[in-house]
């Protein structure tokens, strides 16, 4: 992989960690991108070449996820899933409550297969949750 790649991948990796809910636009992501420690070129580069295709925020686990879409090719995407937010009770739960007591954070897990299973049913459809 490219040096190019591996900053773009790094990049959304990062924005992951955004509170990116209600983003819609491309200014919605340029400030919900700002608000999260991303400079204004940053930001704006961003979202010159992705938009928030779905954002799950926080689950009571701790798990988070953003789905990005190129915005020069449909058919590209990247799912991002965000590592542990300090100071956060679900996070710190999966850390030192199932991290380091089973060797698996069991909760985030289920939660992870949940978003998988509800993005490949598509809007309106049912799935299977675990």
């Amino acid at each position: 992989m490219d040096t190019a790649k591996l900053y773009e991948n790094a990049t959304l990796a990062e924005a992951s960690y955004a509170n990116l809910s209600n983003v819609q636009t491309r200014d919605e992501l340029i400030i919900a991108l700002r608000t999260s420690k991303f400079s204004l070129q940053q930001a704006t580069d961003l979202a010159a070449l992705w938009s928030v295709r779905y954002h799950q925020a926080n689950t009571t686990s701790g798990f988070s996820s953003t789905l990005f879409q190129s915005t020069s090719d449909a058919n590209t995407y990247v799912y991002a899933l965000r590592g542990t937010e300090p100071f956060t009770y679900g996070d710190l739960s999966a850390d030192v409550g199932d991290i380091v007591t089973d060797g698996v954070a069991i909760k985030q897990i289920i939660d992870l297969y949940n978003d998988v299973a509800w993005m490949r049913a598509g809007v309106g459809q049912t799935y299977q949750a675990a």
